[in-house]
């Protein structure tokens, strides 16, 4: 959805160890010790997304806790149809979907997707925007007391042709009361965000990630900066209580070192984000980490690490390649994110990505690609480097008397 094409450096499955550690003590500092990163493909969630008639398919690919055992996905253009022989089939797009899966864990998990049809019983989005101009794109959402309250983007098409043949034309906030209804039955509220910017030169959207912590809700959001065809893309950063996310007067902009009231002093915190990324705490690493496609558009998938919501944000760690870009030229990668309401362990976030095709044909005619790729990460906090050296020379005098070391435990320090 958002274009920044990169050359292709696909790799599978990673084992690797990244040379970047952000303690709690520097503030968010290079302090050169580095977390270990296990990337491994989820097979297993990757299987219970695959459908073959119906939902076949889409990007974006947000998640949202509404319960304990209960996570809502929100998906951008969707796919609706059959699979034979690999390739879609009496397909058509709409421009949005959910899915409610149910139970924790891909094995005992069941998943049911939800669209809304049109009269003739042609397949529609679940979210149209209030006004009738153009289309949603749903960011990310969050459930609060006062109901499950949703960040879109609003698009339309635009007289081009091809894959981004679109444009921005607001950034909308949606309210659903009533969450645990049927989705056939939600009647969301909608507002527009006054802080969003969309001009020629620029667009500032809001609601790309969103983090709740401390009793707000931190709304992470891109500033793109256009020049000659080229974009920059930035994370800046809202917050606002958690009960009063459409109080739009009340809201917060982080920009200049602290939290004041005027958008347009709002701080651009890194360069190379995305226009939808996740922002999550990590228990193994006390951090908090971002998850996103450089750029908007890449074969990477990286990861920034800060130890409070606002940064300041480490230098990036590219953890994934997508070998999908390797399959064929027309391929391209984005929407990294990661989704900690169905991680299971503190030292576990499922991250998902989107491989699509600048032909629609070519998405069309080869169903492997277009769905959500699923991704287990698990991460390792690095052992400080006086439990290193000590542990090292443990293990130097044992060999040398034969003795059985005895590491120093890396928390403790005993």
């Amino acid at each position: 959805m958002h274009p920044h094409l990169t050359s292709p450096r696909g790799r599978g499955i990673l084992l690797l160890a990244v040379a970047l550690f952000l303690c709690g003590n520097c503030g968010g500092a290079v302090c050169g010790m580095p977390p270990r990163v296990n990337v491994s493909v989820a097979e297993d969630y990757n299987a219970l997304f695959r459908q073959e008639h119906g939902w076949i398919g889409a990007d974006g690919s947000a998640s949202v806790a509404l319960s304990r055992d209960v996570t809502l996905w929100l998906y951008a253009d969707t796919w609706v149809g059959e699979i034979r022989q690999g390739k879609r089939a009496n397909a058509s797009m709409i421009n949005n979907s959910v899915a409610l899966l149910r139970g924790k864990g891909p094995a005992k998990a069941s998943v049911e997707f939800f669209y809304r049809r049109k009269a003739d019983g042609k397949p529609a989005s679940q979210f149209v925007p209030a006004d009738g101009r153009g289309f949603f794109w749903p960011l990310a959402g969050i459930r609060t007391r006062r109901g499950l309250f949703l960040f879109a983007a609003q698009v339309e098409k635009t007289s081009g042709s091809g894959a981004f043949a679109f444009r921005p034309v607001a950034g909308c906030l949606l309210r659903i009361a009533e969450p645990d209804q049927p989705p056939a039955q939600w009647r969301p509220q909608q507002w527009k965000i006054p802080c969003a910017e969309i001009s020629p030169q620029r667009e500032k959207s809001c609601g790309c990630a969103l983090l709740e912590h401390e009793g707000f809700v931190y709304i992470y959001g891109c500033d793109d900066e256009i020049a000659s065809g080229f974009h920059r893309k930035h994370m800046i950063l809202a917050r606002a209580a958690a009960d009063e996310l459409e109080s739009f007067d009340r809201w917060q902009f982080y920009g200049g070192g602290q939290w004041q009231s005027d958008p347009a002093k709002t701080q651009r915190l890194f360069a190379g984000a995305a226009n939808e990324y996740s922002v999550s705490y990590q228990a193994a690493l006390k951090q908090f980490v971002a998850v996103f496609t450089p750029g908007g558009m890449s074969e990477k998938i990286q990861i920034r690490l800060a130890s409070r919501p606002e940064g300041p944000w480490g230098d990036p760690i590219t953890i994934y390649h997508c070998p999908e870009v390797e399959w064929d030229k027309r391929i391209f990668c984005y929407a990294a994110k990661g989704h900690p309401s169905v991680s299971r362990a503190p030292d576990e976030l499922i991250v998902t990505y989107v491989a699509n095709s600048t032909d629609f044909w070519y998405t069309a005619a080869h169903a492997e690609i277009y769905f959500p790729r699923f991704l287990r990460v698990r991460f390792e906090a690095a052992e400080p480097a006086e439990n290193r050296s000590e542990n090292q020379r443990a293990i130097r005098l044992s060999k040398r008397t034969g003795e059985r070391a005895r590491p120093r435990d890396a928390v403790t320090g005993r």
